[in-house]
């Protein structure tokens, strides 16, 4: 378990890091004044907002009391959610939207342990006739449907 103040603290540090890099990056072009901005004005100033933005939530989180806490990182959620992607990826092309769609929501639901295995089939293929509904017939989108 983390506590609140340090996962907030960590999150303005990296946003004051990411605001330094950019202001780093910005140096490099022309900068110009606010009458004549140069291509590097608009990043400059951006960078330097949010370097200052990540430094105040750093310090303000650091001030304030542990409130509640962040439960750990679901591995299983983390490890199966990006699987399910990959998988839609590899299998739209080859196999179509319905397979692909099938996939996708089968694998994404292996991630919670609330799942219903029974219902999980039933709601994969809801899922895809939407996905077909939507993306193929709606958007007129030019997919594959069917893997034949």
């Amino acid at each position: 378990m983390i506590a609140r103040w340090k996962g907030d603290a960590c999150a303005g540090i990296v946003l004051a890091l990411l605001g330094l890099g950019v202001i780093a990056m910005a140096r490099s072009y022309s900068i110009g004044g606010a009458a004549r901005m140069g291509p590097g004005y608009f990043p400059l100033l951006l960078g330097g907002l949010l370097a200052l933005l990540g430094a105040l939530i750093a310090v303000k989180a650091y001030l304030a009391a542990p409130q509640d806490v962040i439960p750990a990182a679901d591995w299983r959620a983390l490890a199966w959610v990006p699987l399910a992607i990959l998988l839609f990826a590899l299998a739209i092309e080859r196999f179509g939207l319905v397979a692909a769609s099938l996939v996708l929501i089968l694998a994404a639901g292996l991630a919670s342990r609330q799942t219903r295995l029974l219902e999980l089939p039933i709601l994969a293929a809801a899922m895809a006739v939407v996905a077909v509904l939507i993306f193929a017939k709606g958007l007129g989108m030019p997919l594959r449907i069917w893997f034949f």
